[in-house]
């Protein structure tokens, strides 16, 4: 499921595009404060709005360092996962017993005969 939701993620680009959710998140709770301090009657509206858009930005900032990660080394763990090369693995096998190896291997683990 999380594979297939960062297949999904790949196509719009390597990094959500767009406002960092972050950001949104602290405007949209500056003009919730805002609009609380000053005068909540008249500006009820952008009371609401301020909330839509603090939750609307928490939920992408979650939803960024989730499929993201918040480290290079995340980052780049992450994009080799979703590359089709890393799914394809080079299989070695024994010509002696038919034991399956990883491509790196230079004995058989089964019989010891020289793949």
């Amino acid at each position: 499921m999380a594979a297939r939701k960062l297949a999904v993620f790949k196509k719009r680009g390597k990094r959500m595009k767009g406002i960092n959710g972050l950001i949104l998140f602290i405007v949209g709770a500056g003009i919730t404060v805002a609009a609380r301090v000053v005068d909540q009657a008249n500006l009820i509206l952008f009371f609401y709005a301020g909330i839509v858009m603090a939750t609307y930005g928490l939920g992408k900032y979650v939803i960024q360092k989730a499929l993201f990660g918040g480290t290079k080394k995340e980052q780049k763990q992450t994009e080799q996962m979703l590359k089709p090369e890393a799914a394809k693995q080079i299989i070695k096998y024994c010509p002696k017993c038919g034991k399956a190896h990883g491509a790196s291997a230079n004995f058989c683990i089964s019989c010891g005969n020289k793949l």
